[in-house]
């Protein structure tokens, strides 16, 4: 199955003076967690709010500075990048976020058989992590330090 990541950025339009920002987080639970804990304050990671078009673009193209898509092969998640991670870098996400595994490292990769047989993002360089498929807020947060590559 393929997936990708995409950046969310809320731009207030037509709304006066900020109000729509904190009407829009104002339901969310505190400490925004569900009483089933499927949500975490983690999970505010995946959204970002501006009544400023400029910074609504500057936060899309730093999210895909590094970053290019993923896609779940198997049980691991690839994560494709425009540039290849070091070998300090690769140590440095295990580091910090071996939280969101569920089990094994955080390593570098060549494509895998499925997509060597669709052809999807071929030239890209990749690392693969056994994701829990629970922390996307996480996840969010560990594009953006690969986006710092």
């Amino acid at each position: 199955m393929k997936s990708r990541t995409s950046a969310s950025v809320m731009a207030r339009g037509w709304i006066p003076s900020g109000r729509y920002e904190d009407s829009a987080t104002e339901s969310l639970p505190s400490p925004f967690v569900t009483l089933d804990h499927r949500s975490s304050p983690d999970d505010l990671e995946l959204f970002e709010m501006s009544d400023d078009v400029d910074a609504a673009v500057k936060s899309i193209t730093r999210f895909y500075r590094n970053y290019h898509s993923m896609r779940f092969v198997r049980d691991s998640l690839v994560i494709r990048m425009k540039y290849a991670p070091s070998d300090h870098a690769i140590d440095g996400l295990n580091e910090d976020f071996g939280d969101i595994l569920s089990q094994g490292r955080i390593q570098r990769i060549e494509p895998t058989p499925e997509e060597l047989e669709d052809g999807s993002d071929l030239e890209y360089p990749r690392i693969s992590l056994v994701f829990n498929r629970r922390d996307y807020g996480r996840l969010r947060q560990m594009i953006d330090a690969i986006n710092r590559f």
